[in-house]
């Protein structure tokens, strides 16, 4: 064994062992910071040979370390001194040869040849020369070791790459291995891979890559290193940075030595690529590596394949992943990542922007989790290729990829894998219908070249199992985007968009308005600027209230700090372009208007102005109350990174929100591009302070502002003072009659104004629709709902596949109820958990203005209290109502059809439609007089009434914005049962959500709680901001045979003029009144009780 010296000398603690005597030590064998021996070394020795002496050839008299004999080295010290003497002696006049010298040491000691050694090696004619490589040293440490030397590496120690898989090493020839490689300058890349190594041989390899800087890629995989090895090589990693890649695959590695690699991703920012994959980390090491994986700044792929990953680990890795800004490539197959795992990934796909490879085969994702990858997908721009195969996301889950590919024009994908996933019909009919918009699609070949890989799309093999699709690099993705499709996939994942266009206009501001901005900045004269603020006050108040300029002011102020004497406004116009175009049209001719210019004119120095957009993500500048300061931050932006400032501030904004600073957020159209500007409001400077220090206390704005400043070139930041007639800056009393009837439904709410006045009035004629929907009534229990979570996610997000177009679902305590079309109905499987009403129904929908159209502003339940459900109570027609936010549906059995149209025909012009075209339709005659459907009069029930605590919303919600809303809906819908853990708050308020999705239309019914759970940026297009309260009817499950239900509470509300949305399920009936009207209703009820003598 070698002792405790020569370890030390040669720098490799692993390898150092102790042979129990304490107070002997051998001589060193010469490390890297030895010097060569001026004398011949004493070491063990095989057999009876003493001593051995070898000369380097060159006869500089440096010689090579050599072996002595434990028993003979003290006899022979003096001898051995002789003999060096006269060598030297003889060298120094040239007398004889380093052969002649060798050749006599060789005799006088009493040496063996070279042949004499139990090795593979076959003897050289001349000693091997010196070199860096430690061929020399290797030699004698295996013969310390008792190993046999691998020739191999013998004679491949001057190649730049050494390949040394499956040589049996173990532990102790890896040690011998490790002491020449110190030295060793030649090899780069080595492969250890298969050599039984284990912890000991892994801790000298470590050792050795404590001091050689040259080998940049190892391979240690499939050695059972274990956690011993890794600890070692966790301790390497923190000193090395010459390593660049490291393969630890297969080496049994647990949590414990995830704690061991966790240090080092923290520590190590110099190793690029990490191979993991095939160990035993688990769920607990997923949580240990993903907030480390999070901090790494120097990796750029790692594989964690094959690790039983899975639960909370697979949701902190897939965190950790997403929030990693250098990771080029990852492979997470054979792991569980599952739902969960998947909707963490989907959301950090959102915002990665460096990732290009990604594999999740075999993660057991779920057609819920393909939907929230494919809503990743659709605002990631760097991801080219994706690997899922032999996932069960079924054909939804990949049709949802393929549309979200397909609908983001900015997407890098190349290459999509779904290998030996089945698909349906319905995939096959969606690939059909694109080889005609892809002329480069054919079959994927055996062999192919890398040009080949590029010109192919889909590849499909012979058994119905999809296997690889090919994007190519020339983005496809394009063509696609350009096939017409109205259905609701398309509207959701693949709208089709014009890059510069949508990426601005359409994906950052509010669609909801046709509000185009226009901010102006007037450098005034410092003398004239009283008299500018009189004469801009003037003409400005003039054209706000004129109805006939379609547009108003939205803030004027001068300049604080910033451009001192500036003035600068903020103009609205609605209707756009054109409403912008009209008033310049208009002014041209107005007198006055021209007579202020030329004023004007002379009291400013310079002037310049923007069109803007506003984000979809900001507040509606509204008034506040004051006085107030402004603050307007200008920043100008890198070219194309517009839509990463977006995606970021949408998340960013909430948390300014909490002091009500948000005034505005705008961006460039017209003027000076990629140019923001963020309008706030303060109490005064000191106010600023504390409310953004506040800022930076809330979790996640650090990381906002970390992703945001290296996108800005410039920032201005100007404080604002307004001036008197500012509208930002006027009471809420003033808005009455500063703002115009036609100003954005913000305005109107801070006015007092609700749903109902903005109703049209009713005319004389009112027409009543009956929609060419035949639609069944179901009911699917909580119990059951996974056995028809698939189903009802098809239904919802791929309308356009099932041609069901009408569609709602509406969770309650008790159940599911779905109302969906005939169509719809064939989608959902017969089973013990599925409640079918036995009748067939009838939508009826009430419109003004005789308007056939479906989009036609409805009445409000109340309206057609009289007119409709009243009339329909009194003949015994049972009705079933369905209200949205764009609508009220009235349900009919199609039995009780002519007595409804006999009912109605004096009120209505009553309309069928028939192939979607409205057709009159005319009086039919009655068989059984009064009581048209020949029921009994039922005696009058008055059912109680429950009213919850919890608050309501009633949205709308622009399809073209589903991408943000989702992964929240699958969550809300399928995931968020869980009952509350305070009995007494579960008591008193009621589980309600609503989802409807009837031609084309997308309704929201849902409480605060629930509404808390969706992006904070997402845009409710038709939302009134009003919150409502609930009124459950029923005690008992009420039957679908009573007649006047809706009546009961729809009459007294209407007496009362009390708008209300009421919503019909399959036990109970639920009408939804304004929060402030709550009160009323509650006492209006209790009276309508105590009238009854109940």
């Amino acid at each position: 064994m070698v002792g405790k010296k020569v370890a030390r000398e040669m720098l490799l603690p692993s390898v150092c062992e102790d042979d129990g005597d304490e107070g002997h030590e051998e001589e060193m064998l010469g490390g890297i910071r030895s010097r060569p021996p001026s004398r011949p070394r004493n070491v063990y020795s095989r057999g009876s040979v003493d001593v051995q002496t070898v000369v380097r050839a060159s006869g500089s008299g440096v010689r090579e370390p050599s072996y002595e004999d434990e028993d003979g080295a003290d006899e022979n010290d003096k001898e051995e001194e002789k003999d060096e003497e006269e060598v030297e002696e003889e060298e120094e006049e040239g007398g004889q040869s380093s052969e002649a010298v060798d050749g006599q040491e060789r005799s006088r000691a009493g040496f063996t040849a070279d042949e004499d050694y139990d090795t593979e090696l076959e003897p050289e004619d001349q000693p091997a020369s010196y070199d860096p490589t430690g061929k020399a040293r290797y030699l004698e440490v295996c013969k310390m070791f008792d190993v046999v030397p691998v020739s191999y590496f013998l004679r491949n120690v001057h190649s730049p790459e050494l390949s040394m898989m499956h040589h049996g090493l173990g532990p102790q020839g890896s040690k011998a291995l490790a002491v020449p490689l110190v030295t060793n300058t030649s090899i780069l890349k080595l492969n250890l891979r298969d050599n039984g190594m284990e912890g000991e041989g892994g801790a000298a390899i470590a050792d050795m890559l404590k001091e050689n800087l040259y080998i940049t890629e190892i391979d240690l995989s499939e050695n059972r290193l274990g956690e011993y090895g890794i600890k070692a090589l966790a301790s390497m990693l923190l000193e090395n940075t010459s390593l660049i890649s490291l393969n630890l695959s297969g080496n049994h590695l647990d949590e414990r030595a995830a704690k061991h690699l966790a240090l080092v991703l923290n520590k190590n920012q110099h190793l690029q690529h990490l191979d993991l994959s095939h160990n035993r980390l688990g769920e607990a090491a997923g949580e240990i590596l993903g907030p480390a994986i999070a901090e790494n700044t120097g990796m750029k792929s790692l594989s964690l394949a094959w690790n039983c990953i899975r639960g909370k680990g697979a949701v902190a890795l897939a965190k950790g992943l997403a929030a990693n800004i250098f990771l080029q490539t990852v492979d997470l197959s054979y792991n569980g990542l599952a739902r969960e795992g998947a909707t963490a990934l989907g959301e950090g796909l959102k915002d990665n922007n460096t990732l290009e490879e990604l594999n999740i085969s075999i993660n057991r994702i779920p057609p819920e989790g393909a939907v929230h990858i494919a809503v990743g997908l659709k605002a990631n721009n760097n991801l080219r290729i994706l690997r899922m195969a032999r996932n069960p996301v079924r054909s939804a889950g990949c049709l949802a990829v393929l549309k979200a590919v397909q609908g983001n024009p900015s997407s890098s994908m190349e290459y999509l894998d779904f290998s030996d996933i089945s698909v349906d019909q319905e995939f096959e009919e969606l690939l059909n219908s694109l080889k005609d918009t892809l002329p480069n699609f054919r079959k994927k070949k055996k062999k192919k070249s890398s040009m080949d890989v590029r010109s192919r799309l889909f590849n499909r093999s012979h058994r119905g199992l999809w296997r690889t699709f090919f994007l190519p690099g020339v983005q496809p993705h394009r063509s696609l985007a350009e096939k017409s499709d109205s259905g609701w996939l398309s509207s959701v994942f693949g709208h089709k968009v014009d890059a510069r266009k949508d990426a601005h206009s359409n994906l950052l501001s509010k669609k909801a308005t046709s509000g185009l901005y226009k901010i102006q900045f007037h450098n005034v004269k410092p003398e004239c600027l009283e008299e500018y603020n009189q004469l801009s006050t003037e003409v400005q108040r003039e054209l706000h209230n004129d109805p006939d300029y379609p547009c108003e002011v939205v803030g004027s102020w001068n300049t604080w700090y910033g451009d001192q004497d500036q003035a600068v406004h903020l103009w609205r116009y609605y209707g756009g372009y054109p409403a912008m175009m009209e008033c310049l049209n208009k002014l041209r001719h107005n007198k006055a208007y021209l007579e202020f210019r030329k004023k004007r004119s002379k009291m400013l120095i310079s002037r310049q102005n923007q069109l803007l957009l506003e984000f979809s993500f900001w507040n509606d500048p509204l008034p506040r109350p004051g006085p107030n300061i402004y603050e307007l931050r200008t920043y100008r932006l890198k070219p194309g990174t517009m839509i990463e400032w977006g995606n970021h501030w949408a998340r960013a904004i909430k948390y300014r929100q909490e002091n009500n600073e948000a005034v505005g957020g705008f961006f460039t159209q017209i003027g000076e591009l990629y140019v923001v500007h963020h309008l706030w409001a303060y109490k005064d400077l000191q106010s600023r302070e504390e409310t953004r220090n506040s800022a930076w206390m809330k979790e996640g704005w650090d990381v906002s502002v970390y992703y945001t400043v290296p996108l800005i070139q410039s920032m201005e930041s100007r404080i604002l003072i307004p001036t008197t007639s500012s509208p930002l800056h006027v009471s809420a009393g003033e808005l009455r009659w500063l703002f115009k009837p036609n100003g954005i439904q913000s305005i109107f709410r801070e006015c007092g104004v609700t749903r109902a006045d903005l109703s049209p009035c009713r005319e004389e004629a009112m027409d009543l629709h009956i929609l060419d929907h035949r639609v069944r009534v179901t009911s699917i229990s909580r119990g059951g709902l996974q056995h028809y979570t698939h189903p009802l996610i098809k239904l919802i997000f791929l309308r356009n596949r099932t041609r069901c177009k009408f569609f709602s679902l509406t969770e309650t305590p008790e159940n599911y109820t779905v109302v969906l079309d005939e169509e719809g109905f064939k989608d959902l499987p017969p089973s013990e958990h599925l409640q079918v009403e036995c009748s067939t129904w009838l939508p009826l929908n009430v419109v003004s203005n005789g308007n056939a159209s479906s989009s036609s502003q409805a009445v409000g339940v109340t309206k057609i209290a009289k007119s409709v459900i009243a009339p329909l109570a009194e003949q015994h027609v049972s009705v079933f109502m369905l209200s949205t936010y764009q609508t009220d549906f009235i349900l009919v059995r199609e039995k009780d059809l002519s007595v409804v149209i006999h009912t109605l025909a004096e009120e209505f012009n009553i309309f069928q439609e028939v192939d979607g075209e409205s057709l009159p339709v005319h009086s039919q005659d009655v068989n059984n007089g009064l009581q048209g459907n020949g029921r009994e009069v039922p005696g009058s029930t008055l059912h109680p009434v429950l009213i919850p605590k919890n608050q309501f919303c009633v949205m709308s919600l622009d399809p073209n914005t589903l991408p943000g809303i989702a992964t929240t809906l699958i969550d809300v819908l399928f995931y968020s049962n869980s009952p509350k853990e305070d009995a007494s708050v579960a008591d008193l308020e009621c589980k309600f959500f609503s989802f409807s999705l009837i031609d084309g239309y997308v309704s929201l019914v849902m409480d605060a709680e629930a509404q808390r759970k969706f992006p904070a940026d997402l845009l409710f297009t038709s939302s009134s901001g009003e919150l409502w309260r609930m009124v459950r009817i029923g005690g008992q499950p009420l039957g679908f045979d009573e007649c006047g239900i809706v009546a009961q509470i729809s009459q007294p509300l209407a007496d009362c003029d009390i708008s209300a949305y009421y919503i019909s399920t399959f036990s109970f009936d639920h009408a939804l009144v304004p929060e402030e009207d709550i009160m009323r209703v509650t006492d209006m009820l209790q009276e309508q009780r105590k009238g009854a003598g109940c």
